[in-house]
Formats: C-alpha cells, structure tokens, sequence
C-alpha cells in the first residue's frame, strides 16, 4: 500500500488506471476514486481529487462484501458535503474522524 501511495504522489497518471485505481462511473460518484492494493486483505482507499490536483483520501476499508464499497462511497461523499458546505474544514474532518475511532456522522 505504501509504495501505492508514493506512485500516486510523485506520478498519479501513471498510476491512475485499474488494476491500481478504479475511477468509478455512477453519476454520483463521478468525482471519487478507489485505490486499490492487493494483499491478503483486500485494502481500498476511496479519494479524490481536488480543485488544485491535491489528493484528498477519504474513506479506508477493507473490502469483504460488495456493501463495504458502497458504505464507503456513501461516508465519502458525507464527508465532502461537509467540506463544501463550509460546516468543516479538511482538517477539521481528519481530527474529528481520527477522534471518533473511524466514524463521524
């Protein structure tokens, strides 16, 4: 996952395609992506892009069922209602999340 990561920083177009990100095509969750690492688990990262290019990770799971996808697509997208509608910064959503064990409603 960490080398994922480094790819992503210092070359996301070369990294930007599946096996290794999956954009994903639904019209409601056109401006989020899920990065994917292969391992014993199946770790994802759900992300996204911002104004400036900056990668914003949103969401990480372990997939074990099609719902933890769409769970997590779900969270992601209530996390950037709370950035864009001012009521957060991304700072903000990072403690309160990191402080709340995973979860922030």
């Amino acid at each position: 996952m960490l080398s994922l990561f480094a790819l992503l920083m210092h070359s996301p177009a070369a990294i930007m395609r599946e096996p290794y990100v999956k954009h994903f095509g639904i019209e409601r969750y056109q401006m989020l992506y899920e990065l994917r690492a292969k391992s014993k688990n199946l770790v994802r990262i759900i992300f996204t892009l911002t104004d400036s290019g900056d990668i914003l990770f949103l969401e990480p799971f372990i997939k074990r069922h099609k719902r933890n996808t769409m769970q997590a697509l779900d969270r992601s997208l209530n996390y950037l209602d709370h950035i864009k509608d001012g009521s957060c910064s991304v700072q903000e959503l990072s403690i309160n999340i990191l402080l709340s064990g995973g979860i922030w409603t």
